[in-house]
């Protein structure tokens, strides 16, 4: 009879702790019920669909959620294997930020990955002792910064670009006495052409001489290309040698 009781106890023990600690729960129609997966049998087979837009509960925390499109968002904590954990979180189905492991309570990794053309370049990675003493393995904050902004830093060189496309057509202008558009994409053979004057506007990153009048915007012409390579010459740099 006392071992009947023990199970029983077990039992209901198991039954709260998996309630609190990790009970995985779906988003049905406005309503939240416990997880279960749909089992369809067809042809004798038999499959299981699982549902999106579901999230756990562990302890007073909602975590590991995905979201109707079954991209997982805000905090996750992932079990391996070996019987630690990683904790970071995600956005939109991508893990952002730094990613820390624990062995039980114990910090033992941080590590952050930013995905880019395909290729997965690791800019922060640390490793800790059974001291708590950590071990820098990869640092590159100015790399990780270029690699999460992006799309601005894109949008910056191309307005850059397209400035000194201007500034260099306005300079052409004034030394051969003509008017041209930076951009025509009629080609031609004739060195006074539109089309030259193109090549020249898009493709002249310095100017070596210039009328004396026209010296201030050489300086502004040479100003603007020197600020574009800079730059765009260093994020291909960064690209090449970035740790992945």
């Amino acid at each position: 009879m006392p071992k009947v009781f023990n199970l029983i106890s077990l039992f209901f023990i198991l039954l709260y702790t998996g309630d609190v600690l990790g009970q995985l729960y779906v988003v049905s129609s406005g309503d939240t019920l416990p997880y279960s997966e749909e089992q369809i049998v067809k042809d004798g087979d038999t499959t299981y669909v699982s549902s999106c837009h579901v999230f756990e509960r562990y302890g007073d925390e909602i975590i590991n959620v995905k979201d109707e499109n079954c991209k997982a968002q805000g905090k996750w904590i992932e079990l391996e294997s070996n019987g630690s954990k990683w904790v970071g979180m995600y956005k939109d189905g991508s893990r952002i930020g730094v990613w820390k492991e624990y062995n039980g309570e114990r910090l033992i990794k941080e590590k952050e990955v930013i995905s880019f053309s395909n290729k997965k370049y690791v800019v922060y990675e640390a490793e800790y002792d059974d001291l708590g003493n950590q071990v820098v393995l990869a640092n590159i904050p100015v790399f990780a910064f270029c690699l999460r902004e992006r799309i601005p830093i894109s949008i910056f060189l191309l307005v850059l670009f397209l400035i000194r496309v201007f500034v260099n057509s306005r300079l052409i202008n004034l030394e051969n006495g003509t008017n041209f558009f930076p951009f025509y994409i009629f080609p031609s053979s004739k060195k006074g052409s539109p089309f030259f004057h193109s090549v020249l506007s898009v493709f002249s990153f310095w100017f070596f001489k210039s009328k004396p009048e026209n010296f201030r915007l050489k300086i502004v012409c040479n100003l603007f290309s020197s600020l574009f390579l800079i730059f765009f010459g260093f994020l291909v740099f960064l690209l090449l040698n970035g740790s992945y």
